[in-house]
């Protein structure tokens, strides 16, 4: 009975490269929640977001990347038309480029939200010492120095810090 071929594999190497393909996705899930379970717990002690960025990296590994690999290496255990192989090999390179790209959003995420937490930083100080210089700027001059018909000097000078506060809450690249 396991001596029976189909599509040039015997039953046996088929149930060889299934058990195998099974294999791997058990031992790549409970990897990787072994490891989110591991990691949280490390991170939870350290002052750094680095290892919270890898526990969300693992965290958004799909299930289609530990299924194509599996695939692919059950796959290579059989015999398959040249074809067949080919077509195995590319959808598994299509899903480590897929799997690598939500990586890279999941780092460009926390590299854009390090940067807004940075100049919301920034302008937090910046603002402080606007307000500061404001307020030292925008004392009145003395009636006597004013002719009754200028308008006060308060109002440009006020007018040009809140502009230079809005330009340090803006990211350089968004102006």
């Amino acid at each position: 009975m396991f001596d029976t071929v189909y599509y040039g594999n015997t039953i046996t190497q088929w149930l060889i490269g299934i058990g195998v393909a099974l294999g791997i996705i058990i031992v790549l899930k409970a990897a990787q929640r072994l490891l989110i379970w591991r990691l949280k717990k490390i991170a939870q002690r350290t002052v750094t977001d680095l290892d919270d960025l890898v526990v969300d990296m693992l965290g958004h590994t799909r299930y289609f990347f530990i299924l194509t690999l599996a695939l692919d290496a059950g796959g290579h255990l059989l015999t398959l038309p040249h074809l067949a192989t080919r077509i195995l090999d590319q959808v598994a390179v299509i899903g480590v480029l897929l799997q690598v790209a939500l990586w890279g959003n999941q780092l460009v995420a926390y590299s854009l939200g390090k940067y807004a937490k940075a100049a919301e930083g920034e302008s937090a100080s910046g603002a402080t010492a606007l307000s500061f210089r404001s307020a030292s700027e925008t004392v009145p001059p003395s009636p006597s120095h004013q002719s009754p018909s200028a308008p006060p000097a308060v109002a440009p000078v006020a007018r040009d810090v809140h502009r230079r506060a809005d330009d340090l809450r803006t990211p350089r690249h968004c102006l």
